[in-house]
Order: C-alpha cells, then structure tokens, then sequence
C-alpha cells in the first residue's frame, strides 16, 4: 500500500459463489486497467462506473454501488480486498445485482487477487491527505479524522449481547489482519432481516450467528476480536470509495455502510481530503 507506483493484476481472474441477500449465484471477473483508470464497477454488458463516493446509495446491511445499468451490492469485502492489497486500477465485471459473499470475510477475495499476481505500473501513486482534525456524526454513529496519526480505529458497542464492546487499533500497514474477520448477525433480528426479503444466502458458511451465549457457528470465532474486526475491515471497504488511498487517521464508534458513505462524503465535501504528489504522500507515510 505505500509504494509511490500504481498497481493492477497481473491477470483476469473470477470469483463465484451466492448473493448473501438475493441468494443467487454470482460471478465477479476483474481484469486488469491502465495506469490511472481506478477501479470501475459494472455489471456484464452494463455500463461501468469508477469507485467513487458519488456512486454509493445509503443503504443499511451492504455497500451498494449504482451504475446507469443497474446496481450492484455487497461490494464492501472485494473493495477491501483491493485496497489493503494495495490494487488501483482495475476493471471489475459482476454477472448480476450482488457479488458473492464466499465466507463472509475479505480472505478468499485477497486470496485470488493474490493468485492472480500483481503488475506495478509506470504512473505514481496519489494519495489523500488529512488535511485537519475532523469530527462528524450521523445517527448512532461517530467519526475522527486527524492528521496526526496514521491508522484506523475502531469501536462497536452492543450491550446486553454476546459481543458487547470491543476495540481494535491498528496502522494503515497492519490492515491484512482485517481480511479474515467474517460478517456477523445476531441470531434474534433473523426473522426481521428475512422478513425484509434479505439474506436470502445467508448460512453459517458465510457469516457469523450471534445466540445469546456466542456464534452459533460450529467452529467459533477467527479471533475473539472478530467482531469488531469485522466493522474495521467493511470501513476499510467504504473508505476505498474516496478513488485514492488516505493518509492520516480515522476512528469509528459504532460504524456502518450507510454512515461511513455519508462520513467520506463529508470528508471530501468539506475539503478535509487533499490529493498530494507522490513524493508527499510517501513522506506523510
């Protein structure tokens, strides 16, 4: 992530698996791009749209990216993926409205990216700079961006649960250890969430099942920090939004898709953000 040159994959690759909410099969192709293209999303025969905070819908339980064609959702782990691997350009290609959810986690999309090998490229790496300290609310939800720290932080908080509250803090060159973290739900709000028509794919093969006394999932927890690892790593997807990697620090208590969308949004729309020559931004690193 912090080298001054743009990346892509060395080759075209493809992912399939189930919806987590649609519960169809899905396909994801990535391909490589050129030097400054970014990551585009479209679906096949559809129109692409680059990565950008613009072409995120505020939606809760998914990242949902709205293309002239059709949307997209569950976007989060892949565009973690691609980002902590430290990908910039790059072509993405979905056969329908979700991508696959595979385990729930960002490893196995880390996985075959890393498979497919990477190709360093010949234009310099931009990256956002933190301008000033910032803080912002939306909802249940807090955020701090600074300056001067370099990392991400953060907080979830579900009394009377078996999660309860849990903390992580880590720098920007740490962010592997997210990838593993699975997505979690508690096993009381199922009945809501199937009711709404969502995660339709949903099992204990892609997600995590909170009961009252812990997982349900056989195997148990990847950590006992998962949970929260987990709303690390979804942050770290939303924040790929911003089409360039930042610098600085941000903290989150009590995260989520729709509220970290609209915290980027507040980053770039109040001039927080600062696009710097590589040169500066390897420095601020």
């Amino acid at each position: 992530m912090y080298d001054e040159f743009q990346f892509t994959i060395a080759r075209e690759l493809t992912v399939s698996g189930i919806g987590l909410h649609s519960g169809e099969a899905a396909s994801v192709t990535i391909s490589p791009a050129r030097p400054g293209a970014g990551v585009s999303l479209s679906l096949r025969n559809g129109v692409p749209v680059r990565a950008e905070a613009n072409v995120v819908a505020r939606v809760p339980l998914c990242t949902r990216v709205v293309t002239p064609t059709g949307q997209i959702d569950t976007v989060e782990h892949m565009m973690a993926a691609l980002a902590i691997i430290g990908v910039d350009n790059a072509e993405v290609t979905v056969s329908g409205p979700e991508v696959p959810i595979l385990d729930g986690s960002a490893a196995p999309w880390a996985s075959a990216i890393l498979r497919a090998g990477l190709v360093r490229q010949s234009a310099r790496r931009r990256f956002y700079a933190i301008k000033r300290h910032f803080r912002y609310t939306v909802g249940g939800s807090s955020f701090v961006a600074s300056p001067s720290r370099q990392g991400i932080a953060v907080t979830i908080d579900f009394p009377g649960t078996a999660v309860g509250r849990q903390e992580t803090r880590l720098p920007w060159g740490k962010a592997a250890r997210l990838m593993d973290a699975r997505t979690f739900t508690f096993e009381a709000e199922l009945p809501f969430i199937r009711r709404a028509g969502l995660a339709k794919g949903g099992s204990l093969e892609n997600a995590v099942v909170v009961g009252t006394d812990g997982p349900l999932n056989p195997e148990g927890l990847r950590g006992q920090d998962e949970y929260v690892r987990h709303k690390a790593l979804d942050l770290v997807g939303d924040l790929a939004f911003a089409g360039a990697p930042i610098r600085g620090g941000i903290e989150a208590v009590r995260p989520g898709h729709a509220a970290n969308s609209a915290f980027l949004c507040a980053l770039l729309d109040e001039g927080v953000l600062e696009l710097v020559a590589p040169e500066d931004a390897k420095a601020a690193a």
